[in-house]
C-alpha cells in the first residue's frame, strides 16, 4: 500500500511538474506574442501617419 502511494506521488509530481513547464512555456509565448503585437500596432500607426500626411488628409487649422 505504501509502495503505491509512492508511486502515485511521484507519477503525479511528474505530470505537475511538466504543467508548470508547460504554463511557463506558454506564459513566455503570450509575452512574445504582446510584443509582437505592440511592435505591429507601431508599425501600422506609423503607415496610417504617413498615408494622411502623404495624401493630404489632415485638417488644416
Amino acid at each position: 500500500m505504501c509502495r503505491s502511494l509512492e508511486d502515485q506521488y511521484s507519477e503525479i509530481k511528474t505530470k505537475n511538474d511538466e504543467h508548470i513547464r508547460q504554463i511557463n512555456d506558454i506564459s513566455a509565448q503570450r509575452a512574445r506574442l504582446l510584443t509582437e503585437n505592440g511592435m505591429l500596432l507601431l508599425q501600422l500607426l506609423h503607415d496610417v501617419i504617413l498615408h494622411v500626411v502623404k495624401e493630404g488628409l489632415f485638417l488644416n487649422s
